[in-house]
């Protein structure tokens, strides 16, 4: 038997929209990285590539990689500013 998705009932305008909590800015852009992986690290006789999706904030640049559910710096370092980033969600 297939079961049906589940479907959200929710206002989205009750729900305050994510600020950078670098600039407080509330504009996200969506941004892809690749990083070239060499194959003696996978185990595959060539280099593979992968994608990597990030939100960056429109004005400060600030990224975010939901991925791995936390903040990095511009550089892709992990942001290690503050416990209250990682306790955002």
């Amino acid at each position: 038997m297939k079961q049906e998705p589940a479907v959200l009932n929710v206002n989205l305008d009750e729900y305050p929209d994510y600020a950078c909590p670098k600039c407080g800015c509330t504009v996200w852009e969506t941004i892809t990285v690749l990083k070239k992986i060499p194959g003696l690290i996978v185990g595959r006789p060539g280099d593979i590539m992968i994608d990597i999706t990030y939100f960056r904030c429109e004005k400060c640049k600030e990224r975010i990689n939901l991925i791995q559910g936390r903040a990095t710096n511009v550089q892709g370092r992990p942001d290690i500013r503050g416990q209250a980033r990682r306790n955002q969600g």
